[in-house]
């Protein structure tokens, strides 16, 4: 995952093949919450919204592998507030 003042970009490689790439906007960051699954492995889950034909769509990104979950939520949150400041604090 690499930051930006304006984007979350990442990608991915398994055996040296690129798998996946992305961009979310914070600009386009509806919520951020940090979570667990199985109430022990941590997460960050990213809900971007989308107009598309005049209809609002979501899309659902989950991150995991962390070092340190919680200061990543930080970073990602308080960048997020730089773009959005009316942003909701949601770390639950």
């Amino acid at each position: 995952m690499y930051l930006t003042e304006n984007y979350i970009c990442f990608s991915s490689k398994i055996f040296g093949k690129e798998t996946n790439k992305l961009r979310i906007p914070f600009a386009h960051i509806a919520k951020i919450k940090q979570s667990k699954t199985f109430g022990v492995f941590k997460y960050i889950k990213i809900t971007m919204e989308t107009e598309e034909n005049g209809k609002k769509k979501q899309k659902n990104y989950r991150f995991t592998s962390f070092s340190d979950t919680n200061n990543a939520f930080k970073i990602i949150h308080k960048l997020w507030e730089n773009v959005k400041p009316d942003t909701k604090d949601d770390d639950s």
